[in-house]
């Protein structure tokens, strides 16, 4: 009997790379490493806060105020006031917040921080919003938009004193 030759049935078959226990692996890690990178540029731009400048914030509050059309002068009042309060104390590093604006005058008078020009021009704007407060209100109106813009003035006027203070000082 001749001899019969043993043949394979079928060719050798490669098995293709995505079906290779290791290209699964490496994709899952690639996976897996890409999800706790998105996590924590996501978490960490979700809670990065932008940083406002004193001066662009209390121009920012102001523009803001003089859009809202405030029905009453008492409510400008307290706005104006606590708006100047905060900024001059943030930008003198004084504590104004709990008084009154008599009591904020004279600290600011006591101050050697604060040009006097500045003061004056705050006391000035302090008495013509305390008479707004007790103004009827069509002549409010007028006095109240004109406080804002007022105020506006005066925020950049101590803007630009501290400008040339740092400029001097360099």
């Amino acid at each position: 009997m001749q001899e019969l030759e043993l043949r394979d049935i079928y060719e050798i078959m490669t098995v293709p790379l995505w079906r290779t226990p290791w290209f699964v692996a490496g994709v899952v890690v690639v996976l897996l490493i890409t999800g706790i990178l998105l996590w924590y540029f996501l978490k960490k731009r979700a809670f990065a806060v932008k940083v406002v400048s004193p001066f662009e914030q209390a121009l920012t509050d102001l523009k803001q105020l003089q859009k809202n059309e405030l029905s009453s002068p008492k409510l400008l009042y307290i706005q104006l006031t606590s708006l100047l309060k905060r900024y001059i104390e943030s930008v003198y590093e004084l504590s104004l917040m709990g008084t009154t604006d008599d009591e904020m005058m004279e600290t600011l008078q006591r101050s050697d921080s604060v040009p006097e020009e500045i003061v004056t021009q705050l006391d000035r704007l302090l008495h013509g919003v305390v008479l707004i407060k007790f103004a009827n209100q069509k002549v409010a109106d007028g006095h109240m938009k004109k406080a804002v813009i007022e105020c506006i003035e005066l925020i950049k006027t101590i803007e630009s004193s501290i400008q040339n203070k740092k400029r001097a000082a360099n």
